[in-house]
């Protein structure tokens, strides 16, 4: 079957039996990649695997694409699903590209929310430090929201506990 390999930016790569097949993101209509497709035998041997085949890289192109636009978050201080000792005295924040937070919430396991020192960004940056409250034991899920350069709103969450052991 057919596979798709990780491209640079906004390139989709999809690799059959011994031929590979590159499409740009947006440079090819679905008809233009049916017609690569059909260039190859081996992968046109199979007419159901060839629908399913555009199928697939129609919704990898059209469902990828907005993600290529925006300015994704690279790096937490606290990891998702993160076992922590020691409750974090603040939340930082990585992101690929100047983006900005406009909401952020801290929960409980419960749902209770949690007060936290936080304003919405005034300016566009790459990194943000948010103070956290003291935490006792527990499971919290700790969400944001941020927007980016381009207008994108993008949200993100890491669920952690503090063991306090």
């Amino acid at each position: 079957g057919a596979r798709s390999l990780a491209c640079p930016r906004d390139e989709a790569l999809v690799e059959g039996s011994a031929h590979r097949l590159r499409i740009r993101h947006g440079a090819l209509p679905a008809a233009e990649i049916r017609g690569q497709i059909n260039e190859y035998p081996q992968i046109n041997e199979h007419p159901m695997k060839n629908k399913l085949l555009v199928l697939m890289l129609a919704a990898t192109l059209l469902g990828a694409s907005p993600a290529f636009a925006h300015g994704g978050m690279v790096e937490t201080s606290i990891h998702d699903k993160a076992s922590l000792a020691q409750a974090p005295a603040e939340f930082k924040v990585t992101f690929e590209h100047e983006s900005a937070i406009t909401s952020l919430m801290l929960m409980t396991a419960d749902k209770k929310m949690i007060a936290v020192d936080f304003k919405p960004s005034k300016r566009m940056g790459r990194e943000f430090i948010i103070p956290l409250p003291t935490l006792a034991k527990g499971s919290y899920t700790l969400s944001w929201k941020s927007i980016a350069k381009d207008g994108h709103a993008m949200p993100g969450a890491v669920r952690f506990t503090v063991t306090g052991q």
